[in-house]
């Protein structure tokens, strides 16, 4: 047994044993493994990488997967499930409200909804939207594009900001009438397809009289009098109205 050796007079250190050296390894042991699992929480092999588990079936991922699919679905839904599917057009009987010259621009035996809506934003010169929720893109028609900066696209085509002017002094916060088609009622963004009747004239024929659009057919054919839209246009580019006064290449394209 160890000695304590006897305190001096003056002298000012507690008496105390040093710690056991094994006991100061042990503490280094715990800290060095403490340190260890911090940097390897994989377990004793190192080369084992943990991995965000991705699950195929999680429906977050099915709905993004869809979306990406079809951008146009929800709206598409949204406006079959208040139109469509709730068979609103089969006891609609309302006038379409064109005067005689543009009720000839289209087929009224074609199976077609007519809605009444006020029109509280224009987008360009081929799409609105109305006050209930309806994004409504032209039937028939292409006018050039306006400029979408976040889309890459900083400057309009030539005659695009014109056809969204025009437009826009002719619609906007007035009542028109929705003559839309119910076999495909909208497009690939989910966007409204119609005809679109204001004061007795359908703005999508005097677009193309305006030389500000030109035709566009691609669904819905039958539910317009085709050859009086070629009339009109091939008018409006002999007059060279609109886009029919610039250069071949540079008109809008379809």
């Amino acid at each position: 047994m160890a000695r304590r050796r006897k305190k001096k007079s003056g002298d000012q250190t507690p008496e105390s044993d040093p710690p056991h050296p094994l006991v100061v390894l042990g503490v280094i042991a715990f800290v060095v493994a403490l340190a260890w699992f911090a940097m390897n929480p994989g377990g004793s092999d190192s080369n084992v990488q943990m991995k965000p588990r991705v699950v195929e079936d999680d429906p977050a991922i099915i709905a993004a997967k869809k979306r990406e699919a079809d951008p146009g679905a929800a709206k598409r839904q949204w406006f079959n499930r208040r139109y469509i599917d709730a068979g609103v057009y089969k006891n609609n009987t309302q006038n379409s409200g064109l005067n005689e010259t543009y009720e000839n621009f289209w087929h009224p035996a074609t199976p077609h909804i007519l809605i009444k809506d006020k029109v509280i934003a224009v987008y360009d010169g081929d799409t609105l939207r109305t006050e209930t929720g309806i994004t409504v893109r032209f039937l028939g028609i292409n006018t050039p594009e306006v400029a979408h900066p976040n889309r890459g696209q900083f400057h309009p085509d030539p005659f695009g900001d014109e056809a969204g002017a025009f437009l826009r002094n002719r619609v906007l916060n007035k009542e028109v009438t929705l003559i839309i088609p119910t076999s495909v009622p909208t497009g690939k963004y989910g966007r409204t397809l119609a005809l679109v009747a204001c004061d007795g004239v359908m703005l999508n024929a005097l677009l193309l009289e305006e030389g500000l659009a030109r035709h566009f057919f691609i669904n819905n054919q039958e539910l317009l009098n085709a050859p009086l839209w070629f009339e009109v246009e091939t008018k409006a580019r002999k007059t060279k109205r609109g886009i029919w006064s610039l250069l071949p290449d540079t008109r809008v394209s379809s």
